[in-house]
């Protein structure tokens, strides 16, 4: 760990650990923003406008059956615990002014009276360490001194980065059922997990790792998503439609002259135990042969339009008492090619024809009580044309995985999570994905998470 990461991280825990038991102990207050609480007082969002400042920290660690090298990647392909030993994963800070609203945009419908004022607010976030390099966005912040450092020896040395993961407007008007617009740089609503939730319920945000389908997804767009409540009733429950425009995958300087269609379908039962979710996200993504060339978001280079889709159908029920959660995704995905010798793939070369990936995971989680859960996971991940996980792996493979994990909240501020987890493959023609050219791992993590 550097010596600036240490201070950060130093100074981030000492200052929240010195805050008064009182105000931490604060069963009405939430944990994010306790900080600034302690220093400026509790009534410090209202002072501010309904500002808010707040933020995490995450350290892990991690054993791998292959290995522990002082190289990073030694994990790979996982995320965000994807070194082995002690890593600095994520210390971000998020300045966030909160809508009035009955919507939360990438996410669902909320019961309730439908606000009848307009309002407005604002949000962004800066993101440091090992795992800030998946939200670096071309042409906005993968050109900062921070983040010169190409991927490869980056991963080697252990590199800490730094990104501008959300940086954006929004609104809420009394549209209908209520509307919300978001205009800017926000992470992708095409996904089953958040990419940054700071849930902190036992059974919110459970696992360490994230699953292989979140990384056969976007991660951040530019661009406009407006979201609107269709229906709202006891007995047909929530509807919620999501649509908008980007830039592409982690775009901002548009590498063609087209834009991406995202969109989503969202159902939640009224008391919110049920849910399912359609997300997508389609556009001709490909590279134009006279650039800006864009490698890290799409290996294509071609002077035709190459259309690349994901879909993504995820769902969930709690159930026994609200001590029981299953859930499970579905993603699909295509990138198509013409098959034609100006269509170059960088990675397989020109007369590309196009590439096809799917994976599904499934979940089910306990919660011993308000502070402690239990969870197994389940993957598969089909990858023979090596395209859906890239730039996390290229090879040509199915992947499986199996789970088991732990999570306790020590503090209303502190959590710690614990995971064995086993990954091997299928249909490899030899070649091993995981480090030393192994074709299986398992590796046993534990992180600390801190809200701020």
């Amino acid at each position: 760990m550097s010596k600036l990461t240490h201070i950060l991280v130093t100074g981030t825990l000492a200052s929240l650990l010195a805050a008064p038991v009182s105000v931490l102990a604060e069963a009405s207050l939430p944990p994010e923003g306790s900080l600034m609480r302690s220093l400026f007082g509790n009534d410090i969002s209202e002072r501010m406008g309904g500002i808010t400042i707040s933020g995490f920290a995450q350290l892990g660690y991690v054993a791998s059956s292959n290995g522990n090298p002082s190289d990073g990647g030694a994990n790979g392909p996982a995320a965000p615990n994807g070194d082995t030993g002690f890593q600095l994963n994520n210390l971000q800070v998020h300045v966030d002014k909160p809508l009035k609203s009955n919507i939360i945009p990438r996410g669902f419908g909320l019961p309730g009276p439908v606000p009848q004022e307009y309002d407005f607010g604002f949000e962004t976030r800066l993101t440091y360490g090992r795992m800030a390099i998946a939200h670096l966005m071309a042409g906005w912040d993968d050109n900062w001194s921070r983040n010169q450092k190409d991927p490869v020896s980056g991963t080697r040395d252990r590199h800490h980065y730094l990104a501008n993961s959300e940086a954006f407007l929004k609104a809420y008007m009394p549209w209908g059922n209520g509307t919300s617009l978001l205009v800017g740089r926000f992470l992708s609503p095409v996904s089953n997990e958040v990419s940054l939730s700071t849930s902190q319920t036992p059974l919110g945000n459970f696992f360490y790792s994230r699953p292989y389908t979140f990384f056969g997804e976007p991660v951040t767009h530019l661009g406009f998503l407006l979201s609107t409540n269709l229906w709202r009733s006891a007995q047909a429950g929530l509807w919620t439609v999501e649509g908008g425009m980007v830039n592409g995958w982690s775009n901002s300087q548009d590498n063609n002259s087209e834009k991406n269609l995202v969109g989503a379908l969202h159902w939640r039962s009224a008391n919110l135990a049920t849910g399912f979710d359609w997300r997508f996200i389609a556009g001709n993504d490909q590279n134009d042969p006279n650039g800006p060339f864009q490698f890290g978001a799409n290996r294509i280079i071609s002077d035709q339009n190459q259309l690349r889709q994901v879909h993504s159908f995820g769902g969930h029920h709690i159930f026994g008492d609200g001590k029981w959660k299953a859930y499970g995704e579905l993603v699909i995905g295509k990138q198509a090619g013409d098959g034609r010798s100006s269509t170059i793939d960088i990675i397989g070369g020109p007369n590309f024809s196009g590439a096809k990936w799917n994976g599904q995971t499934l979940g089910l989680l306990y919660a011993a009580d308000e502070k402690t859960g239990y969870g197994v996971r389940f993957e598969r991940f089909k990858d023979r044309d090596g395209f859906g996980l890239y730039p996390l792996s290229m090879v040509k493979t199915d992947y499986y995985a199996t789970t088991l994990g732990a999570s306790h909240l020590v503090t209303k501020n502190v959590r710690v999570r614990s995971e064995l987890r086993h990954d091997w493959q299928k249909n490899n023609n030899g070649v091993g994905a995981f480090y030393g050219g192994k074709d299986s791992k398992t590796a046993l993590s534990a992180d600390l998470v801190v809200w701020f």
